[in-house]
């Protein structure tokens, strides 16, 4: 790996060096710093960081401005968080601030590996693409759009679910179904990846009777690709969507419904796993 440099910021002397032998081992090289003053100042000099890694925790005040601040400074880099905890609260408001994708700890070094490599490596070898963007202010300001040119718009959430697995397999067959999906929409509509398996859909002129036909389409698209690829078996789709003004009048509540369907999606799933165990 030549001409890779990763940005860390851990407060934690001996998590600091875990981080850096694992990725210097791997050919990688390491800025690492233990503050946000340093940080900063190493994302002004003119170096080229590939990935910024922040070791965060989900009870600390500043983390959501940490993130957003990051995002800022770095407009096309990915940002991955280091966090223990099963806060999806969290985690979904990380992503909204800019974060990439989440190493949750304790981990294996194998899985922080294999994150900085899918990364370093997407544009060229998925074509995948990845949210480098504050999503709270690009989804209020299209409902903002919607509202004032007076057309209906609607906002999807996604996620491949195979039972929470995560290992190289699940990253590649992730990135298969998505560059199978991507030729479903129309050029006006967005449709990303954040994350490792997650997707949101931002789709102008769309009102709730369209997104059924959007529903059927990835349906049957999805059937289509489990049927011919025996390495999907295990994966189930679920979708969510939320539409203006059919749902609501008010464009600025659209954004809140999703979060909350969202929210109530990952309580489903753990819920699910509760009566499997």
């Amino acid at each position: 790996m030549d001409n890779y440099t990763v940005l860390i910021l851990a407060k934690i002397k001996t998590l600091s060096l875990r981080i850096k032998k694992t990725l210097e081992d791997n050919g990688i090289q390491v800025i690492d710093v233990d503050n946000e003053e340093k940080l900063f100042t190493s994302l002004d000099k003119d170096v080229d960081i590939s990935i910024v890694i922040l070791d965060v925790e989900v009870a600390e005040e500043n983390a959501a401005r940490l993130i957003k601040q990051t995002r800022k400074s770095v407009k096309d880099i990915p940002i991955i968080i280091l966090s223990s905890g099963s806060d999806k609260q969290f985690y979904m408001k990380a992503m909204l601030q800019g974060a990439t994708d989440f190493v949750i700890k304790p981990f294996n070094n194998d899985i922080l590996i294999q994150k900085v490599f899918k990364y370093l490596n997407e544009d060229s070898n998925n074509g995948v693409e990845f949210i480098t963007m504050d999503l709270n202010r690009y989804i209020k300001g299209e409902l903002k759009k919607a509202e004032k040119g007076n057309f209906p718009i609607s906002l999807m959430f996604l996620y491949f679910d195979n039972n929470e697995k995560y290992d190289i397999n699940s990253v590649k067959n992730n990135s298969f179904i998505f560059k199978n999906m991507q030729d479903l929409f129309w050029d006006t509509d967005v449709f990303i990846r954040f994350a490792s398996k997650y997707y949101l859909g931002v789709f102008p002129f769309c009102d709730e009777v369209n997104t059924k036909v959007v529903s059927n389409k990835l349906n049957t698209r999805f059937q289509e690709l489990k049927e011919a690829n025996s390495f999907l078996a295990d994966y189930n789709l679920v979708q969510k969507f939320v539409s203006y003004p059919f749902d609501t009048i008010e464009s600025d509540q659209v954004y809140k419904m999703l979060i909350d369907k969202i929210n109530q999606s990952f309580s489903h799933v753990k819920i699910l796993k509760g009566e499997n165990n």
